[in-house]
């Protein structure tokens, strides 16, 4: 597509806005990402003369785990399936046997968005490029996606660099896009996109700009440097229903999000900084430090002092002087393991603000030989769990008008309430945790039923065994847990590896008055 230069920016104030939006936020930005990648503020001790291969180690050495607060999330952030909600409607529903009346045209099939939509997330590598997307909603606290039409007809999105992006929400609909910058480096020149929603003044468009270099740090230039282009064969003017760019905050709505990492980074540099002291300490008072006291020296026949040797020949040189008042000594090594409870402090609090569960960060006197019950495991994700689902009901929402845009595009009108989307459980499937939390919750009052479907077992699988035990003498269902009864192990379908059931459930019913047989 050839563009040609049309008009000076200054007839559009936008271009201006965009410029000062993204360098008041690019210095955020820039240490976000330095931070997750290590790229850390060098914390060597301010005064301290260290040999050239110690100072080098400690230019590089970091103990990052702002890469696990971001992380670890969006590892717990997968979309596994796009359904439509019309479709389930009618699934159920017995088969038309009737025969058709002579003469009547068949009914049109009715369309599966879901499988559309599933098609289209596969087809452009969907979690895989959702990954790069919740990624940089946790580090950066945005992240942005544009959908565009391919020059072969398909509809594609990808997800675009923080850095470079920019957006201005409408005053009186602040869920509303009302115009979205893009603007990156084109080879020594600078290029800027303005996508204007249909809402807009002037209507739906898209605006292309580009600078006649850059600034003379490399930088972008001035607004007035911009200069709008013009299309041989594209007036610019688009009939979307929406801005083609969407946009996923952190922890907020109608504007910018807040960033995992505004709160660690701080943090993490007073790891770095105990890592270093460590480092030192382990160079200057590590090992024992020997100590002589009282020693004179000897003189040469022409009166001259005899320098004392730094290094002995051998073990008697050392103990052997012909002082009286000599003493020999050493001092104890120091005591590392002080700097290790100074990081386990600081790794814990760094979980803390990330909010991740301690067992993942805890240091070398924060670990046990004992690993932590599945129970506890629950219980130390929590905070996490419901950020994860904090983030599902948010960014889904976007996901779906996505998608719903990505399928009109494509022929097929749909809006987001015609999607749904499936997450992957969020939580650490840990079979033995999960039937500790169940016997809580059956303790709770939380009906058998319930229970048994959070468990795994499909509807079909609970009616048979709720109807089993109804006819079991007291009518009495077992749930697995500890010191809950006698229990053995049985292989359950959906739980894998077998699964710890009171043994009276699994005897056969009994007689009134007949005695049970031992287990």
């Amino acid at each position: 597509m050839s563009e040609t230069p049309a008009q000076p920016a200054g007839q559009n104030p936008d271009v201006g806005w965009a410029l000062d939006d993204l360098n008041q936020r690019a210095k955020a930005l820039k240490r976000r990402r330095d931070y997750y990648e290590g790229r850390h503020v060098s914390v060597i001790p301010p005064g301290k003369t260290l040999s050239p291969l110690l100072q080098e180690l400690l230019e590089d050495l970091v103990d990052n785990l702002c890469d696990d607060v971001v992380d670890e999330p969006v590892a717990r952030l997968s979309i596994t399936n796009w359904t439509d909600p019309s479709m389930a409607d009618t699934a159920d529903l017995p088969d038309d046997d009737t025969e058709d009346t002579p003469g009547t045209p068949p009914a049109p099939e009715q369309v599966n968005r879901g499988e559309l939509a599933q098609d289209l997330w596969d087809t452009n590598r969907g979690q895989t490029r959702a990954n790069a997307t919740h990624r940089d909603g946790w580090r950066s606290g945005d992240a942005w996606n544009i959908v565009e039409r391919a020059k072969d007809g398909t509809v594609r999105w990808f997800p675009q660099r923080p850095e470079c992006m920019a957006a201005r929400y409408q005053e009186d609909n602040p869920d509303t896009l009302d115009v979205v910058a893009k603007v990156w480096k084109s080879g020594r020149a600078y290029r800027m996109n303005l996508y204007y929603g249909p809402d807009s003044a002037g209507g739906g468009r898209l605006e292309r700009w580009a600078s006649a270099g850059s600034s003379h740090d490399g930088g972008a230039p001035q607004a007035k440097a911009f200069v709008q282009m013009t299309s041989t064969t594209d007036d610019g003017t688009r009939d979307w229903p929406r801005i083609p760019v969407f946009h996923f905050p952190a922890d907020e709505v109608g504007g910018y999000g807040r960033s995992v990492l505004t709160d660690v980074i701080p943090l993490q540099d007073l790891l770095n900084k105990s890592v270093a002291d460590l480092v030192v300490a382990m160079e200057d008072v590590a090992l024992p430090q020997r100590f002589g006291t009282g020693i004179q020296t000897s003189y040469e026949p022409d009166g001259t002092e005899t320098p004392l040797r730094r290094r002995a020949r051998s073990a008697a040189d050392m103990l052997t002087t012909a002082s009286k008042d000599a003493a020999f000594g050493q001092f104890p090594g120091a005591d590392m393991s002080q700097f290790l409870s100074v990081q386990t402090a600081w790794r814990l609090e760094i979980a803390r603000k990330g909010y991740l569960p301690a067992y993942s960060v805890a240091g070398p006197t924060g670990s046990s030989s004992t690993p932590a019950s599945g129970l506890s495991m629950l219980v130390q994700e929590g905070r996490l769990l419901k950020r994860c689902k904090n983030a599902q009901e948010d960014w889904g929402w976007v996901w779906t008008e996505q998608m719903a845009y990505m399928l009109t595009l494509s022929g097929t009108p749909t809006v987001p309430a015609d999607l749904d989307l499936e997450w992957a459980p969020i939580a650490t499937r840990d079979e033995t945790a999960l039937w500790e939390l169940l016997t809580l919750k059956s303790g709770l009052g939380v009906p058998k039923r319930q229970v048994l479907m959070e468990g795994g077992y499909d509807q079909d699988q609970v009616d048979d065994w709720l109807d089993a035990e109804a006819t079991a003498p007291g009518g009495r269902l077992g749930f697995p847990g500890t010191g809950i009864g006698g229990v053995a192990s049985i292989t359950m379908p959906g739980v894998s590896g077998g699964v710890a059931v009171p043994a009276d459930a699994l005897l056969p019913p009994q007689p009134v008055g007949a005695q049970a047989p031992a287990a």
